[in-house]
């Protein structure tokens, strides 16, 4: 019988940079049990951040959660815990 040990470990955090974003219109979630294999919200959502001269847009659930952003995965750190938006 195999187990496995979980524990905590210090591990320093890669260097940030800001961006500039917006609130896409584009909404992300789409209420299905997976992603679809469409990107296009997210080519739309880039294409509207590009024209309000910022660098990426945050997608927003229909209930304006926010969810992700048009390129990439979100993540924050408030004091010494990481967050992500809700899997659902």
């Amino acid at each position: 019988q195999g187990y496995m040990v979980v524990q905590a470990i210090a591990k320093p955090l890669p260097e940030f940079r800001s961006i500039r974003v917006h609130a896409s219109p584009v909404v992300a979630a789409y209420r299905l049990p997976c992603k679809v294999n469409s990107a296009l919200h997210y080519t739309l959502a880039m294409l509207r951040a590009q024209q309000a001269g910022v660098d990426n847009a945050i997608l927003l659930s229909h209930e304006g959660h926010i969810c992700e952003t048009a390129n990439g995965n979100l993540a924050w750190i408030n004091g010494d815990v990481l967050h992500t938006p809700a899997p659902d």
